[in-house]
């Protein structure tokens, strides 16, 4: 499913205050407002996509808690390395480059700037995919860890490579 880039923008633009709307309403002005709320849009995104992978880190460490004295090391060991997973995906949203960071001193017409925002927002859809691969460790039988574990790790590792990718995007709309 695509984010209606649209439907976005007319909801940031309901949400101005009283001095962002008087500011519009001046020659000139409106396109410095709409650019700094573009970046807002791409922080608040990124945010939301890092609430999302705590979440699945609290998950995992539930499921290891819940199995710490029922089953071997082995299991363990696999929730340990899908939180170290979780953990490395997690830094590479919290820590990307978004708003004037990525677009210091470079000239993106609006179209360039929806692409970008469209990327971001196209990966909470994948984390919420992910969200239900995760939604299977709650109250799973043991035996059954290892292979929700790999199904798991499968999706975080293209997450990861789409995650990658938003360099890219970047890149190619400058």
């Amino acid at each position: 499913m695509s984010p209606d880039i649209n439907d976005i923008k007319r909801n940031i633009e309901g949400q101005r205050d009283l001095l962002s709307r008087i500011i519009t309403a001046v020659p000139g002005f409106q396109g410095y407002v709409e650019t700094g709320e573009k970046y807002d849009a791409d922080r608040v995104i990124r945010n939301f996509m890092v609430d999302k992978i705590l979440a699945f880190k609290q998950t995992v460490s539930g499921a290891m808690r819940d199995m710490q004295k029922s089953v071997d090391h082995d299991v363990l060991s696999r929730l340990d390395s899908l939180g170290t997973v979780l953990e490395r995906i997690l830094k590479k949203c919290q820590f990307a480059d978004y708003g004037k960071k990525s677009f210091t001193g470079v000239s993106m017409t609006p179209e360039q700037q929806d692409k970008l925002l469209a990327y971001d927002w196209n990966l909470i859809f994948r984390l919420d995919e992910i969200g239900t691969e995760f939604d299977r460790l709650s109250g799973v039988e043991p035996g059954a860890v290892s292979g929700i574990v790999a199904d798991i790790l499968k999706k975080l590792n293209e997450f990861e490579k789409e995650i990658d990718g938003r360099k890219s995007v970047i890149l190619e709309v400058l």
